[in-house]
């Protein structure tokens, strides 16, 4: 037993040392080689771990993505001591939870995009799925339907999951990559591309998709 606990603890921190390696430099520029000698382990221990650089990058993917579902499920949680219930505020707070984590939601975009794509050009989900799976899956299938009642359909629940984490997760990625320039912060206030502007506008598509299954499917 004493061994299997050793052997969980050293996996730990060679993907806890991967992830803050890949979050202070880059996918491009992770390197076992120097997470060993950062942890004084030989590289041959790590491969016996995790067989390859590819293996250890996966795993570094599904630590960050059960960190995420887990702080989102926190942020229902949370919401739910209140004494009125919003699925705006939980948005809202959602929003600002991604936009703090978005230099990983980079990270695991880039690396699903250049490994874990199926001969059909397909996401391979890394929980096995058939489809991607967003972090926080769970958790905004009991947002839906706290919001509107066990009788809609689940394909019309995961449709809206899609495409809003979707777009949540590229936003906030979209706004730590390259794409805008070493200033980029300075557009904050920026009527479109501000933080602020952007915010809004994914609170408005919940409230469409929503609204929109609300006529759809009426209790």
């Amino acid at each position: 037993m004493e061994n299997s606990h050793k052997r969980e603890h050293t996996k730990a921190r060679i993907i806890n040392k991967s992830l803050e390696f890949v979050k202070s430099r880059s996918l491009e520029d992770f390197s076992v080689r120097e997470v060993s000698k950062e942890l004084g382990i030989n590289i041959a221990s790590i491969n016996y771990y995790f067989s390859n650089k590819e293996n250890l990058l996966g795993e570094v993917v599904k630590a960050v993505w059960k960190t995420s579902s887990d702080k989102i499920e926190s942020l229902y949680l949370e919401e739910l001591e209140k004494e009125k219930w919003s699925f705006v505020d939980f948005f809202e707070k959602l929003f600002d939870y991604t936009h703090e984590i978005s230099d990983l939601l980079a990270f695991v975009i880039k690396h699903t995009l250049n490994s874990n794509l199926n001969v059909d050009r397909n996401f391979v989900s890394i929980y096995d799925s058939e489809y991607p799976t967003p972090p926080g899956t769970k958790t905004y299938r009991k947002v839906f339907i706290k919001e509107l009642g066990s009788h809609v359909p689940e394909t019309e629940i995961q449709k809206c999951i899609h495409t809003f984490a979707t777009f949540l997760t590229f936003d906030s990625a979209l706004q730590y990559s390259n794409i805008m320039d070493k200033d980029r912060h300075d557009l904050d206030d920026h009527p479109i591309l501000g933080r602020k502007a952007r915010k809004e506008q994914f609170i408005k598509m919940i409230k469409y998709q929503i609204n929109g299954l609300r006529k759809e499917f009426p209790a």
